[in-house]
């Protein structure tokens, strides 16, 4: 994050604490120390944003048992765009499996699955000059 936006966490510690408190509200086994010290823009949302994220992402992991486990080992699943698109990588990935529940068994897979993908991306890397 830029020095400004930790400024505008150490200004306005109240949102902190609701981001911190709608976290365990909707992911009571998480580790919202740990999440937030590797996903810290999260501080960022507004509560009302967090919520409605956190109720998309329940909605959409329904299938599986263990949400908070998820969410801790790839926390920026919190955001339901990208919940969405790891998905739809995993089912592309692995036609032939239940993506929901490889992502409960391993869901650090994700990660290391997408950065791999990524980097086979022909154009990942690649520089352009305009003009």
């Amino acid at each position: 994050m830029k020095a400004s936006d930790w400024a505008t966490v150490l200004w306005d510690v109240d949102r902190v604490v609701s981001i911190v408190i709608t976290l365990k509200t909707f992911y009571p086994k998480l580790d919202a120390g740990s999440v937030l010290q590797r996903t810290p823009k999260l501080l960022l949302k507004q509560q009302e944003q967090m919520q409605q994220d956190a109720q998309k992402v329940h909605s959409m992991l329904s299938k599986v048992e263990d949400i908070d486990s998820i969410i801790e080992a790839v926390p920026y699943l919190t955001d339901p765009s990208q919940l969405a698109q790891s998905m739809a990588n995993l089912a592309r990935w692995f036609p032939n499996q239940d993506p929901y529940e490889m992502l409960q068994k391993n869901p650090t897979m994700l990660m290391n699955i997408e950065e791999a993908d990524l980097d086979a991306d022909p154009l990942y890397g690649e520089i352009t000059t305009a003009g």
